[in-house]
């Protein structure tokens, strides 16, 4: 399911219309071989994710990374977590993983297919505050609300799902580290985006995070998509924290908006689809790096004091 919303919003800039190739052959690669296999997941009350064959349906465990969070925490020195920090929920695309070059190609093999125009990186950008469902409305039509985003929404998924892997959705530098770290000290960690459930749970599959993630939860498996601050509250029931007990780390006004609008704190980085200067207003921290991040993590809550560290 998508959610919809019925804002009429300007056009961007498009080239014309025209059928577009994927750049790269490790791209047009990835989409054959996507084609030619499939496979299904196993859901889990808790939100995590195994997955099945095509000729047995057997549920497996998810692929093991060379180097887990698990593994990894094992040797990782104790640390103390600020007092009434319980939980950090994290957003996947720009903020743990970066997916811009995948989706954008995606999009625009969908927009082609349906004979619309392309659109370039920025236009990707723009879009990325939206659901699925109402970017892709935004794309080929320039209105949100328009009924065709659905059916493109659903071609693009089953698309992009397939196309997950450690080299096409590299992990940001340092995210690792703090991962495994906070688990380590004891923090809850949970994942919402507003791309489907599908592709949150294939990300950390593919980079061996699904049993570091208590709840893994894409906009069809919440009431309501960002900036609605209902996906995090139902985040935080499940894992028993309230939101002043959580941080809500993400790379779009919105992720801040949500957090805000939940009582959570927020940390936008800069890394990701906006600048500092489209997440100042919306976040309590923005940060630059993986170390200012985890300071900003460290840090005891005292107010939403916009700022950004380095």
């Amino acid at each position: 399911k998508f959610c919809t919303g019925l804002a009429m919003v300007p056009r961007l800039s498009r080239r014309p219309a025209q059928q577009r190739a994927l750049t790269g052959s490790a791209t047009l690669i990835a989409i054959a071989l996507a084609a030619s296999l499939s496979s299904e997941t196993c859901r889990s009350p808790a939100g995590r994710v195994t997955f099945s064959t095509p000729a047995s349906g057997r549920c497996l465990s998810p692929p093991s990374h060379s180097t887990s969070h698990t593994a990894m925490a094992a040797g990782t020195p104790s640390m103390e977590l600020p007092e009434g920090l319980r939980a950090v929920i994290w957003d996947i695309d720009g903020t743990l993983v970066e997916s811009s070059r995948l989706s954008h190609d995606a999009t625009n093999v969908v927009l082609a297919k349906g004979g619309y125009a392309e659109i370039s990186m920025e236009d990707y950008k723009f879009g990325t505050r939206y659901p699925t469902a109402k970017r892709m409305a935004f794309h080929s039509t320039g209105d949100t609300s328009a009924p065709v985003g659905v059916d493109l929404a659903r071609q693009f998924d089953d698309l992009y799902v397939g196309l997950v892997t450690p080299s096409t959705v590299p992990e940001h530098e340092g995210v690792r580290e703090i991962l495994a770290e906070f688990r380590a000290a004891g923090c809850q960690l949970g994942a919402l985006s507003n791309a489907c459930t599908a592709y949150v749970r294939a990300v950390l599959s593919t980079h061996g995070w699904t049993d570091d993630f208590e709840v893994q939860f894409g906009t069809d498996d919440v009431p309501a998509a960002k900036p609605s601050p209902e996906g995090l509250l139902k985040i935080c029931g499940l894992m028993g924290v309230a939101p002043k007990e959580c941080v809500y780390i993400g790379d779009a006004p919105t992720d801040g908006q949500a957090a805000s609008s939940a009582g959570m704190r927020s940390v936008g980085v800069d890394w990701g689809a906006s600048s500092y200067e489209q997440l100042v207003e919306h976040f309590d921290e923005v940060v630059s790096s993986s170390g200012a991040l985890r300071s900003a993590l460290l840090r005891e809550r005292k107010g939403a004091v916009a700022a950004q560290v380095r």
